[in-house]
């Protein structure tokens, strides 16, 4: 029992790290890894139970929110039969049954005792990442961020991660400060409260600033039914705090002037000796949203019945963005989420999938509401509590991606299995002997064990591999770099990130047949990717083979018009042809897009120098 109880607390502290970005990172391979690996530790520790302790009963509880469920898991099985990339898609259907086995196993071997005894270990990071997160705000900072996830307030690299996580969590923290049983844990609650708060508001999230006024207005009005008053004047007060916060960032001059002003501006930070560089991406504004929602809405128009594909929505979402949307990207066009869960499963999964995930959200809501409602009355608060951290999470799903983010979509599913847990008596039951239930663990084991080897193995120490000879290139070990992307693509071979890095490598060690080669398994594995053509149409300019590197820049613009690198590729390639008309609008159509951009100024100023001389 102690070892049980030893590697579930050890795997409820480090949970959150596996927010942390790794050295270098584009793919989030690593994460799904280590968390595949995580669960198994607890299934390990159900199996003790399972094998060499009494188990709970021959009785099965499955609650009605799970056939729907089973039903959507079924459509995503379906819908890979129309995926561009089948491994994205078998990634994302081995990620739901990954979190399926973890809300049967929690929901089904854990007893409603333990839960009180490691909820604590659950919320205790939250403290320690909240003020990490508030020192990088005076700008103190203990790691050098790399990768695409930089930003100040932070933490975990990125403040829609923390806020989601601090979202999820308050709800639970909030519990933990004036119901827990022990008086030592209500005080660390306490203690937290105001420094985890204060640091969800400073990441300027507004998607999950919506999700916690839902969460707690839910919690308010829950309020009227038994709670004591200083636990009323809290929950409004926070109400209160986070409807004026929201109200700030959409409204307020100074606010947006604040808040441009960190998104647009680098932010140095002391690093010991060194220092470290952080720049935050502008959050794509409510007009950006509602155009990738209409472009995820079209992709869904051209495959209704069974979608696009489970975990391809973001390989072919660039195709049916708006010129409008085009041009706010400008030469940044990248495949990104829908930033709606709920579209995004529906152009995946098409139509039937897309109700069942609704219907699957709707009655896990339901189910809690009722749940915690029983409770209520017996003078018990936390399937309340719990309830509240699933809708606020739900909720953040409407305009952010948190069941795409590993951590996330562990607390949820584990929320979930809390949540069921707790509501037992009203689910519907099956007998199954002690060894039926042992080999349905096997099969579950096997089926989460199988895609962390193959996925998560194979990330892992492609991210290793990648991240060496990055700092190799830049150091000038050239060779050294060479071959260990030549390693990195032996575990990742179908990488965009990795396939794009190893090509410039290869690009500026001057193997251009080489770089030829690997730029064209990026448009092989990812052919809606306008950079991809545009890199080796570079790349056959560079070994001469001009027709060919114009046919692939031609088709780059054609998939985004508004790329400045793409069009000075094809002037450069125009003015060696003496095309010069055309290399002129080519180096102005650049110009045009980023009047900045230097290069294109210096090839066009060689342009009048070669007609002076003519």
């Amino acid at each position: 029992m102690r070892i049980e109880r030893l590697i579930l607390v050890s795997l409820l502290i480090l949970l959150p790290f596996l927010f942390f970005p790794f050295s270098f990172e584009g793919y989030q391979m690593p994460r799904w890894f280590l968390l595949r690996w995580a669960i198994v530790a607890l299934w390990a520790t159900i199996n003790w139970r399972l094998w060499r302790q009494r188990p709970p009963g021959n009785h099965i509880f499955l609650p009605f929110f799970i056939y729907p469920f089973f039903a959507f898991l079924f459509f995503v099985a379906i819908s890979l039969g129309g995926a561009v990339n089948v491994e994205a898609g078998l990634l994302a259907l081995a990620n739901l049954i990954l979190g399926a086995s973890l809300f049967f196993f929690v929901s089904n071997y854990l007893k409603e005792s333990e839960i009180e005894t490691f909820l604590p270990f659950l919320v205790i990071p939250t403290l320690p990442i909240a003020l990490y997160g508030i020192f990088q705000l005076f700008g103190l900072d203990f790691v050098v961020h790399q990768g695409p996830f930089k930003g100040a307030i932070a933490t975990f690299g990125h403040r829609n991660f923390v806020a989601e996580y601090h979202l999820i969590l308050l709800p639970l923290l909030l519990y933990m400060a004036f119901f827990y049983p022990r008086k030592g844990w209500r005080w660390y609650g306490i203690m937290s409260l105001p420094f985890v708060y204060c640091h969800f508001i400073l990441t300027h999230t507004r998607t999950s600033y919506l999700a916690l006024m839902v969460s707690l207005l839910f919690l308010v009005l829950a309020a009227f039914l038994r709670w004591r008053r200083v636990q009323f004047i809290v929950l409004v007060f926070l109400f209160l705090l986070t409807s004026l916060a929201f109200w700030w960032f959409y409204t307020l001059p100074a606010g947006e002037r604040m808040v441009g002003k960190a998104q647009r501006t680098e932010i140095k930070v002391a690093s010991g000796s060194k220092e470290a560089e952080f720049t935050e991406r502008a959050p794509a504004s409510l007009q950006s949203r509602l155009l990738i929602w209409q472009a995820t809405l079209a992709a869904f128009s051209k495959h209704p019945v069974i979608g696009l594909g489970a975990g391809n929505l973001n390989e072919v979402l660039p195709l049916y963005y708006s010129d409008t949307l085009r041009q706010k990207l400008a030469g940044k066009l990248e495949a990104g989420t829908s930033h709606n869960e709920y579209l995004q499963v529906l152009a995946e999964e098409g139509i039937l999938g897309g109700i069942s995930f609704a219907l699957f959200i709707f009655f896990l809501l339901f189910f809690g509401f009722k749940t915690a409602r029983g409770f209520l009355s017996k003078g018990r608060f936390l399937p309340l509590f719990l309830t509240a951290a699933i809708l606020g999470l739900c909720v953040a799903g409407i305009a952010s991606a948190p069941f795409q983010r590993p951590v996330t979509l562990f607390l949820f599913y584990l929320l979930a299995g809390f949540v069921a847990l707790f509501g037992k008596e009203g689910c519907r039951s099956f007998v199954l002997t002690q060894n039926t239930q042992r080999v349905i663990f096997g099969v579950f084991l096997a089926l989460v064990l199988i895609p962390a080897c193959y996925f998560g193995w194979g990330g892992l120490l492609a991210d290793l591999y990648g991240s060496k000879s990055y700092h190799s290139f830049r150091a000038g070990k050239r060779k050294e770099a060479v071959f260990l992307i030549k390693e990195a693509l032996r575990y990742q071979p179908r990488s965009r990130d990795l396939l794009t890095i190893a090509g410039n490598t290869f690009l500026h060690t001057g193997d251009l047949d080489a770089a030829v080669a690997v730029y064209h398994r990026v448009t092989t594995f990812h052919p809606y990717w306008p950079q991809g053509y545009a890199n080796l149409g570079l790349a056959l300019l560079q070994k001469g083979s001009g027709a060919e590197a114009e046919e692939y820049l031609s088709y780059s613009l054609q998939l985004d018009p508004y790329q400045p690198l793409a069009y000075n590729t094809l002037g450069v390639l125009f003015l060696e042809q003496e095309r010069y008309q055309e290399a002129r609008e080519a180096f102005e159509k650049a110009l045009a897009l980023d009047p900045s951009f230097l290069l294109a100024k210096l090839n066009l100023q060689e342009l009048e120098r070669r007609l002076r001389f003519r």
